[in-house]
């Protein structure tokens, strides 16, 4: 794969870490998972991996037309602008209608809230960050590749992965992965394109 085009995946590893956390738990839960209500105060789970996985869609769907971009730097430019504000927003708008939601109505419901929560608030900023960064370069620079790929490189989000991948062996939302329509519809975008 050539250079530029490993951008449009760099610029969103933490939408891959969060993708594989979703289609993890929608591949643990049972087939024959029940949309049960919730068994404590909080957000129901369906509803509130719902949020989770809608915002992870768009940010696939941003991938997938980014990789259909002309091959020429500004258009690899483009497409990984493009990728880059589609996450800054869905990562935004996922940690806001999370917290409005509250936590799930599960075992330890709150700190998989702020773990959450928190993972998409230091996404955005991060995703915000590097956007900057590539918006300064210039596409006809014969060295642009090498450029993004410097602008790119950064602080990694191993801390907060290592909190998500938790999220895949919660028992509790493991029924509300594979229940919720929208990470049905994430499942389906993902590995279909």
């Amino acid at each position: 794969m050539p250079s530029s085009r490993r951008h449009v995946n760099t610029v969103v590893t933490a939408t891959a870490i969060a993708v594989g956390v979703a289609l993890a738990g929608c591949s643990s839960a049972a087939s024959t998972a029940k949309t049960a209500a919730p068994h404590g105060q909080g957000a129901n789970p369906v509803a509130w991996v719902g949020e989770y996985c809608s915002g992870l869609a768009e940010v696939v769907t941003a991938q997938v037309q980014a990789a259909k971009m002309p091959a020429t730097p500004q258009g690899h430019k483009d497409g990984l602008i493009m990728v880059a504000d589609t996450a800054q927003q869905a990562f935004t708008n996922v940690a806001h209608h999370l917290t409005q939601l509250g936590p799930p109505a599960i075992t330890d419901g709150t700190r998989v809230q702020d773990t959450m929560v928190g993972f998409f608030t230091t996404a955005a900023a991060t995703v915000g960050d590097r956007r900057a960064r590539l918006t300064a370069l210039d596409a006809n620079d014969p060295n642009f590749a090498q450029k993004a790929d410097q602008q790119l490189s950064g602080p990694h989000l191993s801390a907060a992965t290592t909190q998500m991948q938790g999220l895949s062996n919660n028992h509790d939302l493991a029924s509300a992965f594979n229940t919720a329509p929208q990470c049905q519809h994430l499942r389906d975008t993902a590995t279909h394109e």
